[in-house]
């Protein structure tokens, strides 16, 4: 029963690996695309609105005060799923053997990558990050770019900037997260990443 077990974890960790390195593959294929541009919007005016005597509603966002005069953090409100951050430790085992896990994060490799996986059980959140290159090497022009692609090529992993780097980011709700969509979001952050200063994708198609 035990050697059945430990072949079936084997056989999940082989397939979560194979399907990092397909997607990765797949997308090391994608051919160069032509920046189109944003088109420039007209300005057609805003209409005026008149006042119709609507009732002033109530700011709920805003953090309510405490009895030292400060802030508190306003409610994160959790959403439904099972996967957990030791969950997503055990993902990231399967596509790293090697990774090292401390406290809630994780750092894992993927074809010569260093990739970090960070979470947060309380507020139901997690990240995974993969640095690209410091801001001084990047001009305005790649910068423009780089936003660009944020709208309509790196799909779900994001061009960020922290610390004075530049960074391929996914960050999602930690509950709803499947394996699926955790080897999906390591091949997105891992290509945006690649083909930063190029073609500027975390896949093959443009939305």
């Amino acid at each position: 029963m035990g050697k059945r077990r430990m072949a079936t974890t084997r056989s999940v960790g082989l397939l979560l690996a194979l399907a990092v390195s397909a997607a990765v593959m797949a997308a090391d294929a994608v051919p160069e695309q032509q920046d189109k541009g944003v088109p420039e919007q007209q300005d057609k005016g805003v209409p005026e609105q008149q006042d119709k005597g609507v009732p002033e509603q109530q700011d709920k966002s805003i953090p309510e005060q405490q009895d030292d005069g400060t802030e508190s953090a306003p409610q994160v409100e959790r959403l439904p799923g099972t996967m957990t951050l030791l969950g997503l430790f055990d993902l990231v085992r399967k596509i790293d053997p090697e990774a090292k896990i401390a406290g809630n994060t994780a750092e894992f490799t993927v074809r010569g990558s260093e990739l970090i996986l960070v979470g947060d059980e309380k507020a139901g959140r997690m990240r995974i990050m993969l640095p690209i290159v410091r801001m001084e090497s990047v001009d305005a022009a790649k910068l423009q770019r780089m936003l660009q692609a944020n709208f309509d090529a790196v799909l779900d992993s994001r061009y960020a900037i922290a610390h004075g780097v530049v960074w391929s980011v996914f960050i999602h709700p930690l509950p709803p997260l499947d394996e699926a969509q955790f080897a999906n979001a390591v091949s997105q952050v891992y290509v945006a990443a690649a083909t930063f200063g190029a073609e500027y994708t975390s896949g093959a198609f443009v939305y």
